[in-house]
């Protein structure tokens, strides 16, 4: 499936998501390509919306690679087999860089608000798509350690490997498609332009 741009994916996800509205749940965005996705959603079943913020950690050689990812609440996701080809030291010291920089980034979206709670309630995890799922599988391990009743995690599309390591730590997936080609994220819209630090703020503002 191709989707016009991510708020057509997020009217789509909204859908399929339908049998939350009017419960106790709470949309979590990952940033900053769930934004726009999570935002229909929330406006679908009439939940809050806040943010999951999580970071990727890249290979030291390759840094678009993802070799695992971090939150802004220290939940780390490290691939084991790729952690024996780095040096510990390094990984250390990226694992408190990338934590820094996702908190720089909820004062930078969110600023002083206060954050929504989710202790006692459902929690929706969305993205625009998941390729690895280290971000992901991240912000479901912080999420968890908070309380929540269930954690659900939805996407417009994810690669099946990822998606069978994901539905194994939440306790829903919800996937629009999951490819057996999977390819990158891009390739399954017509229109994916980088979400800009004002078009996050204009989305959370409303």
């Amino acid at each position: 499936m191709i989707f016009k741009d991510r708020e057509e994916a997020g009217t789509m996800l909204g859908k399929a998501l339908a049998k939350y509205a009017g419960m106790d749940a709470v949309v979590l965005a990952l940033p900053r390509g769930g934004i726009p996705v999570a935002k229909q959603v929330a406006q679908a079943i009439g939940s809050p919306l806040d943010l999951a913020i999580s970071r990727k950690v890249g290979h030291p050689m390759q840094p678009e690679y993802a070799i695992g990812a971090v939150t802004e609440d220290g939940g780390v996701a490290i691939n084991e087999a790729e952690r024996a080809n780095v040096s510990e030291g390094w990984l250390r010291a990226e694992i408190e860089n990338q934590i820094m920089v996702a908190k720089d980034y909820r004062m930078r979206y969110w600023g002083s608000r206060s954050r929504v709670p989710i202790d006692g309630k459902t929690v929706i995890l969305v993205d625009d798509g998941i390729a690895t799922g280290y971000t992901m599988l991240a912000a479901i391990r912080a999420i968890r350690a908070q309380g929540p009743t269930r954690i659900v995690v939805a996407a417009p599309v994810a690669a099946p490997r990822t998606r069978e390591n994901l539905c194994n730590e939440a306790d829903e997936c919800v996937f629009i498609d999951t490819p057996a080609d999977f390819r990158a994220v891009g390739y399954y819209y017509r229109e994916f332009l980088p979400v800009e630090d004002e078009e996050v703020a204009r989305l959370l503002a409303a």
